[in-house]
């Protein structure tokens, strides 16, 4: 059952509807990539499509800078968009920030915001670009054999 709470309701409206639909899109675009290729990235699959979702968000700085928002609407929401009939949350705390900190390492400068409003400490800020970039190099490196085939 679809919870009273709803994104158009929401502070943001349908730009925070816009961005967490963008994101589940290309969240599960990540598990279709990680199956077909059959990528081995030693963590659970949802975190493999999260890890998807932040390693395209910052190859497209500007386009996708709205993913945070929509990954923080979902998580207000507290709704399992992905099997909705467990009542359980799909963005737990553990996971959002995590994701949270992945999509400001790809772009700290348009993700400034989220250490002044609290979204992520100043400390874990300073380690979200590197751990960005082991992110991105990891990917890039399971993607080339595959681009270069044929």
């Amino acid at each position: 059952m679809i919870r009273s709470k709803s994104l158009l309701v929401h502070p943001g409206g349908q730009d925070n509807f816009d961005d967490a639909f963008a994101f589940i899109l290309l969240h599960q675009v990540g598990h279709a990539v990680v199956d077909v290729l059959q990528l081995d990235l030693g963590v659970s699959t949802e975190e493999a499509a999260d890890q998807f979702v932040a390693m395209i968000a910052g190859m497209a700085p500007g386009e996708l800078d709205g993913l945070v928002n929509g990954v923080a609407a979902l998580q207000d929401l507290e709704f399992d968009w992905e099997t909705p009939d467990t009542g359980a949350t799909t963005i737990g705390s553990d996971r959002g920030a995590t994701l949270t900190c992945l999509l400001y390492g790809g772009n700290p400068d348009a993700h400034a915001n989220l250490v002044e409003q609290g979204e992520l400490t100043a400390s874990r800020a300073t380690s979200c670009v590197g751990e960005f970039a082991d992110l991105q190099a990891r990917w890039t490196a399971l993607l080339e054999s595959h681009l270069n085939q044929g």
